[in-house]
């Protein structure tokens, strides 16, 4: 089936698309999914329905057939011919009320009603969306109207464009959730965790451009916000390693490597509704069987495997999954958008190489500051320069070496050193830059490119199951087109460029990527999975609530970057540091 882009160039859907004015004709659903089916396994993407059609019943039938993959479709919907209450509330009526009216002398059935009436207009799309369910449409179109109905057509027009934002909105971040928690409730826990690793406690945004005197600071920024993030110093970058020695030398803490969960003991409930762990069974490196009793239990895993924890743990306790455990996995992902030709490598390494601030290296992240008015569908994120190596070269030498070391492999390191003959004028580069003029330089030899990395809007679909063996199966996808934020970020970054004249110190040249697969050929993902058992209000939203227990069960916790409702552009660590340190606080109050 040929693929077509509409109008405006945003939804690209099948050439041919199927009607449902008449699916009602058909009188049992088996026949309407069967129908919608048929007409998706042979290529059909566009779906074309109205409230009107069998009087809300095409647009119920449409959204049970795009249950899991509503990314695989365009919907378009309408408004201004309204079905008959009595109809929607049973669809038999319908059918008798049409057979009766073929009797003889029978009296014809009533036209639709007709209203085109603005202030109905939300109304009938947020109805349409409950009967579709769904969290947005591709298309609404007035239905059949005549120009006499027109009563006040800037008010429809006004209508429809602040409808349209709020649905772009939904487009893009469908199940978007708020954090249970405020961001100010963290802020003693990042600077505790900010001494501990060893970093300066200096600002990351434009700030510090003016206190580290960095050149960057006269630079007109226009629409991009600079941020500076922080690396934590080399001795302390591995934080296994790190922390080694002071895990093995607390006598109130006991570690168990490479230990085996076996299964759960339940306590009874403490209410009606929640339950108590009593004890874990672990099995040693040896096999052999290690009962842990404690008064509370935290699952502090990835976030695949949190869910798919849980998920065994509700299966052995015998409790449904009442709560979306595994769903809403989503990542951040890495698009390579541009490359960049430099001119003046000295003059582009002091603008945008990391620099170091004391131990502390910081990278430079552009943002794009978005007003209360942008469109919604752009996500957060940040784009970075990224120097890209032959596995030869002395930048790829010193970063394997730091690397063994870092991993405590000592030979590993040392099998390297003979290569360091062959690339010492690039060596030497990086000393000089990372000692004298305090910056980690693009290296002459690299190929330089501008990546975007965009926080993955959060879908029901995208999710994790526990599979037997301890295996798991992850059902995952792109869900909302990223390009809307990627062509606003370069919107963004060319003003940029061109206000400070850029182009004298090095061309950028941007990537095609207007076809799924240059998109997806220029994809990274960077593995920070998030959302599977995320942080909720209720039960109904999500997995935890803001002191990340785990509904219906009174005394275990959660610990993950799968509490995450939402990413940002942030990497996830540094805010799980800091939710752990307020969890082990929580614990201590409550348990005292």
């Amino acid at each position: 089936m040929k693929i077509v882009t509409l109008q405006g160039g945003e939804i690209r859907t099948s050439r041919l698309g199927l009607g449902t004015a008449s699916l009602h004709h058909l009188f049992s659903t088996r026949e309407r999914q069967r129908l919608l089916s048929h007409a998706s396994h042979h290529g059909i993407g566009y779906f074309d329905t109205a409230p009107l059609y069998g009087h809300g019943l095409a647009e119920r039938e449409l959204g049970r057939f795009i249950r899991g993959r509503r990314s695989d479709v365009a919907i378009v919907t309408k408004f201004g011919l309204w079905p008959q209450p009595v109809y929607r509330a049973s669809i038999q009526l319908y059918y008798l009320r049409t057979a009766l009216a073929r009797l003889p002398g029978a009296p014809r059935m009533r036209a639709a009603h007709r209203n085109f009436d603005a202030q109905r207009l939300r109304g009938s799309v947020e109805n349409s969306l409950k009967r579709l369910d769904t969290d947005y449409i591709d298309a609404l179109v007035l239905h059949e109207q005549e120009l006499s109905e027109l009563v006040d057509p800037h008010a429809l027009a006004h209508a429809l464009q602040s409808l349209r934002a709020e649905e772009m909105r939904r487009e893009n971040q469908p199940e978007l959730l708020s954090w249970a928690l405020d961001a100010a409730e963290l802020a003693d826990h990042y600077r505790t965790i900010e001494r501990w690793v060893g970093v300066d406690q200096h600002p990351i945004d434009a700030q510090f451009l003016n206190m580290a005197r960095h050149p960057a600071a006269n630079l007109q920024w226009g629409r991009l916000a600079p941020r500076f993030s922080k690396w934590i110093p080399f001795r302390r970058r591995n934080l296994g390693t790190a922390w080694q020695t002071f895990f093995t030398n607390a006598k109130h803490i006991t570690v168990l490597l490479n230990a085996r969960l076996e299964s759960w003991a339940h306590g009874a409930a403490t209410d009606a509704s929640e339950q108590n762990i009593d004890s874990v069974q672990l099995r040693d490196e040896s096999g052999a069987p290690i009962q842990v009793r404690a008064g509370r239990f935290v699952i502090a895993a990835g976030a695949l495997e949190s869910a798919c924890i849980l998920q065994r743990l509700l299966q052995q306790a015998g409790r449904p999954a009442d709560y979306p455990v595994g769903h809403y996995l989503h990542d951040h992902l890495s698009f390579r958008v541009g490359r960049v030709t430099l001119k003046q490598r000295k003059r582009f390494n002091r603008l945008f190489a990391p620099v170091f601030q004391g131990t502390t290296m910081r990278s430079l992240r552009l943002e794009v500051k978005y007003d209360a008015g942008h469109p919604a569908r752009l996500v957060t994120g940040y784009g970075h320069f990224v120097a890209e190596t032959d596995e030869q070269s002395g930048f790829a030498l010193v970063r394997d070496t730091l690397r063994a070391l870092q991993s405590r492999n000592i030979a590993q390191a040392l099998r390297r050193l003979p290569r360091a003959v062959f690339a010492l004028p690039e060596i030497a580069e990086i000393v000089v830059g990372r000692y004298v003029r305090r910056h980690l330089p693009f290296g002459a030899s690299a190929s330089v490119w501008l990546h975007v990395d965009l926080e993955q809007p959060p879908a029901r679909e995208n999710r994790v199951v526990a599979g037997g063996e301890n295996a798991m199966e992850i059902d995952w996808d792109l869900r909302a087109d990223p390009r809307p934020s990627l062509n606003a970020y370069r919107d963004a970054i060319m003003e940029f460029w061109r206000a400070n004249r850029l182009d004298e110190v090095a061309t950028l040249d941007f990537m095609d990527l207007d076809t799924p697969e240059r998109l997806v050929a220029n994809m990274y993902d960077i593995y920070h999975p998030a959302g599977t058992t995320r942080m909720a209000t209720s039960p109904e939203q999500g997995v935890v609530d803001r002191d990340l227990k785990v509904f219906g069960f009174d005394n275990l916790h959660i610990l993950s970057s799968g509490v995450f409702p939402s990413m940002g552009s942030a990497n996830p660590t540094f805010t799980v540091m800091a939710l752990a340190l307020r969890l082990a606080r929580h614990c201590g109050a409550r348990d005292q």
